[in-house]
């Protein structure tokens, strides 16, 4: 039986928010490097899109340093 390689949370929050254009122009919002980290990422995987949505308009309207 071949062994399918896993795939980091890194890379599967990256590939959902790539292949989400309601995400896309959050990218750098969900994906920066949060202090919760992989629990963050982990949320990112599994949320749902409204929930991560909402949050980072939340961030991004209320946190200088990111595009507005």
């Amino acid at each position: 039986m071949k062994k399918t390689p896993m795939i980091s949370l890194i890379e599967q929050a990256t590939r959902r928010v790539e292949n989400s254009d309601a995400l896309e122009p959050y990218r750098d919002i969900i994906l920066y490097d949060w202090p919760e980290g992989e629990e963050h990422l982990e949320w990112i995987v599994t949320a749902d899109e409204s929930e991560i949505l909402e949050w980072a308009s939340i961030i991004r309207d209320g946190e200088p340093g990111f595009d507005r």
